[in-house]
């Protein structure tokens, strides 16, 4: 009798791990093939579902699909937690419309979000009588459901927004259509401080012309202030342009 003591590793998803050994008492090399199951969160037939790709809008210009991020910003600043699905691959779920019936059996894309929380409903169907949120799509699954565990990021605070002030029009769209509530800061709030006295979450810039509104010297004030607010763990969002990584020389 051999006596092998195997080490798997820990994945993320499915996958099939081959380990070997040799004995040199047997001179006999041993092969063992495990199949390895990712982790796995489960959902309760009830989750409320936001869908995000056409069954949320099939017009891209109905905003609807922006306004949905509103609404989840929303249920976050009311302390209940969202689990935001990143897709690919898409997930398939089995879920109904709340408000036509329409039943769906059938692939969600584009990063949808799920709320396992029944006390949610009352919020959202607040929300829904706001006429910038009552075209809202709103599901709710019919069976329980698994999703790999690497695809579920839980979200839990709302973030508190700032832009710096020469806004871009796609960015500034993007908020406003959404009624995501976010300040504008001008450079010299920047370089006083505002981003971290303040504990903004996200600081968005556009894509500027930099030479043109900075000077050299303000560059490395501007950069080091998003870096203070970055290493304070929270998250930094440039849509284009990372200021706190150009050359104060620039």
């Amino acid at each position: 009798r051999i006596d092998f003591n195997w080490t798997v590793p820990y994945t993320m998803e499915d996958d099939t791990y081959t380990v070997s050994a040799y004995d040199p008492g047997y001179d006999v090399t041993v092969y063992a093939e495990f199949d390895i199951r990712a982790f796995y969160k489960e959902y309760p037939s009830g989750t409320i579902v936001i869908p995000m790709d056409s069954k949320q809008s099939t017009n891209i210009n109905d905003f609807d699909y922006l306004r949905a991020y509103g609404l989840v910003w929303r249920l976050l600043n009311d302390t209940f937690k969202v689990d935001w699905i990143f897709t690919p691959p898409c997930v398939q779920l089995n879920a109904t419309d709340i408000d036509n019936q329409q039943q769906f059996y059938e692939h969600y894309c584009h990063g949808f979000f799920l709320i396992d929380n029944q006390s949610a409903w009352q919020n959202i169907t607040n929300y829904k009588s706001d006429p910038r949120f009552s075209g809202i799509r709103i599901h709710n699954l019919t069976s329980i459901t698994r999703i790999k565990q690497s695809q579920v990021t839980q979200l839990v605070k709302a973030p508190r927004v700032a832009m710096w002030w020469k806004g871009e029009e796609i960015i500034d769209q993007t908020l406003d259509e959404s009624y995501i509530p976010y300040d504008l800061l001008s450079t010299t709030e920047v370089l006083s401080g505002s981003l971290n006295s303040s504990a903004y979450d996200i600081f968005l810039v556009g894509h500027y012309d930099f030479e043109r509104y900075l000077s050299a010297a303000d560059y490395q004030g501007v950069a080091d202030n998003i870096s203070a607010l970055d290493r304070k763990s929270t998250r930094l969002n440039s849509s284009h342009t990372d200021i706190s990584r150009m050359p104060s020389s620039a």
